[in-house]
C-alpha cells in the first residue's frame, strides 16, 4: 500500500509547478506490525486500477458522467460483494489478530457525494449491501416516493398523461407496457390519456381500465373528506404498496421514505394551508428551486454498513478496505469563470470592456490570464493533497475505479507519452494539463513495468518504461489495471427473475429458490423444539385441557354454563354496561361466580358468620362502595352462612393462619403437557387460589369455591382434580407448607366434597 503511495506522488508532486515535493523525507515507510496468518487476507494484494469504459461520445459533459458512474456504482457494488463473499479476513487493530471481514471495513470515497451518493445507494441495496451516505438531498429522486408523488397528482387531476402513465405501468395500476400502448392506439381521438383509459372501461367493463378507474374514484372522494396523510396511509393499505417495496432490496429504507412522506404531509397541514392541491404545489416548487430533502436514514453509520463519504470528511479515519470511485470527475475550476479574479499575491485582474457606439465587447487582459493561471495552479496542488488524503485512507486494500470518457487508446496514448523519461518526477506542464484525478494516475500507471503493459499496448508503445525510479528506498509498488465494463448480465438474470416470479404468483404457485440460495437454507430450516403448547398458561387452560383429552364429548355436554374459572381466559376488551352485568349475575353465570369470590374474600373472620351477620357485612359493603345495591341483592347468603356452619368453615374460622384469593406464577417442566416436549423446556403456569389456611393442629387445608349448577360430587371431582393438584403443588412448593386435606364447597347446593 505505501510502496504504491509513494510510486504515484514521487512522479505528481513536483515543485514549484505543484508547490509540492515527494523525497525520502516526505515518502510513506512501513510501521505497523502485520503478523503471518494462515487465513487468506490482503497480505500481498495488489492496488486495483479498473476502467470502466465508455464510449458514447454523442452525449455532454454531465450526462456523460452521470451514465459512467452509474456503470462505476454497479462495478463497486459487484466488487464489495464478491470480498464479503470470498471469506477473507482483514487484521482488527483492537484485539491483534485476524478475523473475517465485514461491510463496515469497507468504505467508498468519493470527491463529492451530491448527485452520486443516491445512485451508489440503489446499486448496493439491490446487491444486498447495507450502506449508509450522508447526504442531504435526493428524497424526491426515490422512486417509491415519485410513485407515490404521481399517484397523489393522478388524484388531484386525472388529466395528467404522465403521472398517470407512471401509476398504470406501476404494481398499482398492473399495466404492461403493451397494455398502455393498446389503450393509446384504440382511441386516436381522445384528447388525453385518462379519455383514452375512459374509452377502453367502456368497451371492457371487468378489464385493468375499469378496475383502476373504479379504485381511483373512490379515492379522490376519500381526498375530499381527509387529509393528506390519511389518504396516504389509506393508499399504501389498499395498493399494497407499502408492503411491495418492503419486500424489495434496501426494503426498510424505502418504507422509511414512504413514512417520512407522510410526516412531510402532516407537517404541511400543520400550517394554513391544507388539501392535496396545495400540498402539490407546494413539492412542485420545492423542485422547481432544487430545493431537495435528505432520504430517511434506518442505519447509522456506527452499525455494520458500508461507509459513502467525501474525502475530506474521511481525514483522519482508517478502512481496511477503501474503493475511490468517480476519478474521472473534472477538477473544479469555477473560480477563474469569473470576470473579475483576485489573488492573494498578484493582485486583481479583470476582463476589459471596450465600447464602439451600440457596440460593446470584452475580452480577458494579460493580468486576468495570470490570475487565472495561478489559482488553477494553486486549486491543481490542493487537489493533490486531496487525492494524497484519498489513497492514504487505506490500510490493506486499495480499489480504484473510474470511467473512460473518450476511447481506451485515445486515453491511453495521453498517459503513455512519458514511459520513456528516467525522471522519476513527470513534466510540471503534465501534471498541470491533468483534467481530472484519472489523468494523474493514469501517467504513473503507465509508467510501472506490469500494470502499465494494458495501456502500452493500446498506445502502440512497446519499450519498456525507463523511470529511474528508487524502490530500495520507496518500496516496489504491485499493481493490477484492468478494463472492465458493468455486467449487464445480472440485470438480465434479475428481470428474468422477476418475470418468472410474477408468472408463478399468477397461477398461486409456490416460488421456486435457488440451490445454492442463502434464502433458501433459512426458509427451509426446522425449529427444533416442539411448538404445539404455549409459553405461558393458566391453571384453568390445563384443567380444560385435561378433560378434553379425557372425553372431549361428555366435558362439553356437562358445561350447560360457562363457570366462574372460566373469568380468566375470557377476558373483553370493554366492561360490559351496568345492565348487562346485572342480567349475568341474575342468571348465575361467571359474572355471579366472580361476585360471590369477592363476597368469600372480603367477609371478615371474627364474626359470628351467621345470615344475620353475612347481611349486615354486606350492608357495610355498600356503604362502602364496593358492593352495589343490585350485587348486594344478588348475593345468596344462606350457602354462605351454611359454609361457615359446616366442620370445614368453623376451622377456617379458628384458624391460625389463613390466606385468601393467593395469586402464584410456577415453571413447571412442559413435558407434563405434552410428553413429545423436550425435557429442558418450561411452561409458566399462572393462577388464583380461593383460600388454604392452618387449622389449630397445624393441617395446611386447601379450599375452593365452585358455583356450578347442575353437578354431581363425582363430576365435581373428577372435573377440578387437575386444578387443585397444581394449587397443591404451588402451595408446596412456593411456602413449603405440605397440603394435607383439598375440598370443594358448591356455593350453588351448599355442601363440602373432599378431594
Amino acid at each position: 500500500m505505501l510502496a504504491a503511495v509513494n510510486f504515484l506522488f514521487s512522479q505528481l508532486m513536483i515543485d514549484p509547478e505543484t508547490e509540492l515535493s515527494y523525497d525520502e523525507r516526505d515518502a510513506l515507510y512501513p510501521k505497523a506490525d502485520y503478523p503471518a496468518t494462515e487465513a487468506k487476507s490482503f497480505v500481498g494484494a495488489p492496488v486495483e486500477l479498473l476502467l470502466v469504459k465508455n464510449n458514447d461520445a454523442s452525449e455532454d459533459d454531465e450526462t456523460e458522467e452521470l451514465r459512467g458512474f452509474d456503470a462505476e456504482a454497479e462495478i463497486v457494488a459487484q466488487k464489495l460483494r464478491e470480498l464479503k463473499d470470498s471469506g477473507v479476513s482483514v487484521y482488527d487493530k483492537d484485539r491483534k489478530e485476524y478475523r473475517p471481514i465485514r461491510w463496515q471495513d469497507m468504505a467508498v470515497l468519493l470527491r463529492a457525494v451530491k448527485g452520486k451518493s443516491q445512485v451508489l445507494l440503489e446499486k448496493l441495496r439491490a446487491h444486498d449491501i447495507p450502506a449508509y451516505a450522508e447526504a442531504d438531498a435526493g428524497y424526491f429522486e426515490e422512486k417509491e416516493v415519485g410513485l407515490v408523488l404521481a399517484l397523489l397528482a393522478v388524484i388531484d387531476n386525472a388529466h395528467q398523461d404522465i403521472p398517470l402513465a407512471a401509476v398504470l405501468h406501476s404494481m398499482v395500476g398492473g399495466m404492461t407496457a403493451e397494455d398502455l400502448a393498446s389503450v393509446r392506439a384504440d382511441a386516436e381521438d381522445a384528447d388525453d390519456f385518462y379519455e383514452a383509459l375512459s374509452a377502453k372501461a367502456e368497451r371492457d367493463a371487468n378489464g385493468k381500465a375499469a378496475r383502476f378507474l373504479g379504485k381511483l374514484e373512490g379515492w379522490r372522494r376519500l381526498s375530499r373528506r381527509v387529509g393528506v396523510p390519511e389518504l396516504l396511509w389509506q393508499l399504501y393499505r389498499e395498493t399494497g404498496y407499502y408492503d411491495y417495496v418492503g419486500a424489495q432490496p434496501g426494503g426498510l429504507v424505502r418504507q422509511a421514505n414512504l413514512r417520512m412522506l407522510i410526516d412531510r404531509a402532516a407537517d404541511y397541514e400543520k400550517t394554513n394551508f391544507r388539501g392535496l392541491f396545495r400540498f402539490l404545489k407546494f413539492v412542485r416548487q420545492m423542485k422547481d428551486r432544487d430545493t431537495d430533502l435528505s432520504v430517511a436514514r434506518t442505519l447509522g453509520e456506527k452499525e455494520d454498513v458500508v461507509r459513502i463519504m467525501t474525502v475530506h470528511k474521511s481525514k483522519g479515519l482508517e478502512f481496511p478496505v477503501v474503493v475511490l470511485a468517480n476519478l474521472s470527475k473534472k477538477l473544479n475550476f469555477q473560480d477563474v469563470q469569473k470576470k473579475v479574479l483576485i489573488h492573494k499575491n498578484l493582485g486583481i485582474g479583470m476582463y476589459c470592456t471596450k465600447s464602439e457606439g451600440t457596440l460593446t465587447w470584452q475580452y480577458p487582459t494579460i493580468a486576468w490570464r495570470a490570475m487565472k493561471e495561478a489559482i488553477q495552479n494553486e486549486a491543481r496542488a490542493e487537489e493533490l493533497r486531496v487525492l494524497y488524503v484519498a489513497l492514504t485512507r487505506a490500510r490493506e486494500k486499495l480499489i480504484l475505479v473510474g470511467s473512460v470518457k473518450s476511447s481506451a487508446e485515445k486515453c491511453a496514448k495521453a498517459w503513455c507519452r512519458y514511459t520513456e523519461r528516467k525522471e522519476t518526477a513527470l513534466p510540471g506542464h503534465a501534471v498541470l494539463g491533468a483534467k481530472n484525478w484519472l489523468d494523474w494516475i493514469g501517467m504513473t500507471f503507465a509508467r510501472d513495468a506490469d500494470a502499465g503493459e494494458v495501456l502500452r499496448e493500446l498506445a502502440g508503445v512497446s519499450n519498456l518504461p525507463r523511470i529511474d525510479y528508487p524502490s530500495d528506498s520507496f518500496g516496489t509498488p504491485n499493481f493490477d489495471l484492468q478494463f472492465v465494463t458493468a455486467s449487464s448480465c445480472a440485470e438480465v438474470e434479475k428481470e428474468e427473475t422477476v418475470d418468472e416470479w410474477k408468472e408463478h404468483i399468477r397461477k398461486l404457485e409456490p416460488i421456486p429458490l435457488s440451490e445454492n440460495s442463502e434464502r433458501a437454507s433459512a426458509l427451509s430450516w426446522n425449529y427444533g423444539y416442539y411448538t404445539d403448547i404455549p409459553a405461558k398458561m393458566t391453571v384453568t387452560e390445563i384443567k380444560r385441557r385435561a378433560m378434553e383429552q379425557e372425553n372431549p364429548a361428555s366435558f362439553v355436554q356437562a358445561r350447560p354454563e360457562m363457570s366462574e374459572d372460566d373469568t380468566d381466559t375470557v377476558q373483553r376488551d370493554f366492561p360490559p354496561p351496568e345492565f348487562l352485568q346485572e342480567e349475568e349475575i341474575k342468571k348465575g353465570g361467571a359474572a355471579f361466580g366472580t361476585l360471590m369470590h369477592a363476597v368469600m374474600q372480603n367477609l371478615r373472620l371474627d364474626g359470628a358468620l351467621d345470615e344475620a351477620d353475612i347481611k349486615s357485612q354486606l350492608d357495610a359493603f355498600v356503604k362502602e362502595g364496593a358492593l352495589t345495591e343490585e350485587e348486594r341483592r344478588a348475593v345468596r347468603v344462606p350457602p354462605i352462612a351454611k359454609f361457615f356452619a359446616s366442620p370445614v368453615g368453623r376451622r377456617m374460622k379458628e384458624a391460625k393462619r389463613c390466606w385468601r384469593e393467593q395469586s402464584f406464577s410456577l415453571l413447571i417442566p412442559a413435558s407434563e403437557m405434552e410428553p413429545k416436549a423436550s425435557q429442558q423446556d418450561e411452561i409458566f403456569l399462572q393462577g388464583t387460589i380461593d383460600v388454604f389456611f392452618e387449622d389449630a393442629e397445624g393441617r395446611i387445608v386447601l379450599l375452593d369455591y365452585k358455583t356450578d349448577h347442575g353437578t354431581t360430587p363425582e363430576l365435581i371431582r373428577k372435573r377440578y382434580k387437575t386444578q387443585l393438584d397444581l394449587y397443591a403443588r404451588a402451595i408446596e412448593i412456593i411456602t413449603g407448607l405440605k397440603v394435607g386435606e383439598k375440598y370443594i364447597y358448591r356455593l350453588s347446593d351448599g355442601d363440602t366434597i373432599a378431594m
